[in-house]
């Protein structure tokens, strides 16, 4: 009965634990976002580019994402290195996108 109680307490410490690592996690994403956001803007303000995620980038193109991260895998199409984010300048996307006929 001793023991099982010890294991309880074990695994009640290790799911608190969890929940510590996973809310620092949360802060970090959200801190990392924040900060990623405010590079864009100030890169966007100070050369008149707009970058987008893959996602923007897909739904611009009516693609799914996959596709996009084929063609980034291929080469075809290269993402800028932002900090630690990789985004893609929006004037080379709507080429890109005219070049293969997804845009008019």
């Amino acid at each position: 009965m001793h023991e099982t109680r010890r294991i309880e307490k074990n695994i009640s410490d290790i799911r608190s634990e969890l929940g510590n690592i996973n809310e620092t996690l949360v802060d970090f994403y959200e801190g990392h976002r924040q900060l990623a956001t405010s590079l864009m803007s100030f890169i966007s303000y100070y050369t008149g580019e707009v970058f987008l995620s893959q996602k923007e980038v897909a739904d611009l193109l009516g693609v799914d994402e996959r596709t996009v991260r084929n063609w980034k895998t291929s080469g075809k199409l290269l993402p800028e290195p932002i900090g630690s984010c990789r985004l893609y300048a929006k004037s080379k996307i709507l080429q890109f996108g005219r070049d293969k006929g997804l845009i008019r």
